[in-house]
């Protein structure tokens, strides 16, 4: 690995383009302007809920095993379903 990161930088980004290709596979076309806005709002609402539970399992799969290929999704048992529960 050879990157750096400043404090500031975020460690993952939603594009618009991410929200435009996630809308044409699930319905077929791309979202409007106002669409993209309620999108928006549902994401900052659903990551405000649970961001820091899915920190927490990110930071000890990246402690407990360096060698996981993150480039591959990880199974989603390694998530919560309900990401309203704490986990412990």
């Amino acid at each position: 690995m050879n990157e750096e990161f400043a404090p500031n930088s975020p460690l993952y980004l939603v594009q618009v383009i991410d929200a435009q290709g996630a809308a044409l596979e699930r319905i077929g076309r791309s979202l409007t302007a106002e669409e993209l806005y309620r999108v928006k709002k549902g994401l900052e609402a659903g990551l405000n809920d649970c961001w820091y539970d899915f920190m927490k399992i990110a930071i000890d799969l990246a402690v407990e095993d360096p060698d996981i290929d993150h480039s591959n999704p990880l199974p989603s048992d390694y998530w919560p379903l309900n990401c309203r529960e704490p986990l412990a």
